[in-house]
């Protein structure tokens, strides 16, 4: 378990709200369990922060999925890659997505841009643990999306360390985070 205090929850959907522009016209289509930090912080708090909607599916189903996109006149979603590949193989479409938003592990290049392709939207690709949500995020269109890269600080401070403590610029390290949220 990750004891997170009120000022970490708060401070970490900010976070995201900032990183992907959230605004009060979104509407988040949540298929991520609400006990696990990417379903509570990455989608219900930092919706609710911005001023958004939410509509809380009772799970990812792909038989629904588009159908829930549309009726709920969806503008974004976020996943693990193991569900994104789910949306890519589901039937129906639905092209009111603002941007959609991957979480909990890596995201396969090839499926971002399929799923680009498939639902005519940015993939924004991020970086973050339980213990510090969100620490990094690629930017929202025009700004410059690597597929694979966790993007740039969010809210949070970045340094990797080698082991004798220096700040190191290229290699192996320990990645170190600092931040309101962690």
């Amino acid at each position: 378990q990750v004891p997170l205090s009120y000022g970490n929850l708060v401070a970490a959907a900010r976070n995201v709200v900032a990183s992907l522009n959230l605004t009060p016209e979104d509407r988040c289509l949540n298929v991520m369990p609400l006990f696990h930090s990417h379903g509570l912080l990455g989608a219900a708090l930092s919706t609710l922060a911005s001023g958004g909607s939410i509509v809380c599916t009772p799970g990812m189903d792909p038989r629904y999925f588009f159908q829930w996109a549309e009726r709920f006149e969806c503008t974004w979603y976020t996943a693990a890659s193991t569900v994104h590949r789910l949306v890519l193989d589901a039937p129906g479409s639905w092209g009111g997505f603002r941007f959609m938003r991957s979480a909990s592990g890596p995201l396969p290049p090839q499926l971002a841009r399929e799923l680009e392709a498939r639902c005519g939207a940015p993939m924004i690709e991020v970086f973050g643990m339980t213990e510090a949500y969100q620490i990094a995020a690629n930017p929202l269109p025009p700004g410059k999306r690597r597929f694979g890269s966790v993007g740039r600080a969010t809210g949070t401070e970045i340094s990797i360390l080698g082991p004798d403590g220096v700040v190191l610029t290229e290699g192996q390290g320990e990645i170190l985070v600092r931040g309101a949220a962690v």
